[in-house]
């Protein structure tokens, strides 16, 4: 299981049940894409929450698909999506 978003420019893995964290994390970022243009994310982040300007949802503890597809209905609904990240110390 693993998001390739075009539309946000990278690459998520894990959730509930994929491994000892049940996390989602950053495993990829696409060169040139929305992500590596906008410079704040990083391979290893974990996935905190996401927000468009109707909604905030936990991205915490959620299986992989449900994750997908809440993020998918975050970005049908608005064209501002916005993540917040736990960088990896």
């Amino acid at each position: 299981n693993c998001l390739n978003s075009n539309k946000f420019g990278f690459t998520i893995d894990g959730g509930i049940g994929q491994n000892n964290d049940p996390g989602l994390f950053i495993i990829g970022i696409k060169e040139n894409g929305q992500a590596a243009k906008n410079g704040r994310l990083r391979i290893g982040d974990r996935l905190m929450q996401i927000s468009n300007i109707y909604t905030t949802i936990n991205l915490q503890c959620i299986e992989f698909d449900m994750a997908l597809k809440l993020i998918k209905r975050m970005k049908k609904e608005s064209t501002s999506v916005y993540f917040l990240v736990a960088h990896q110390t």
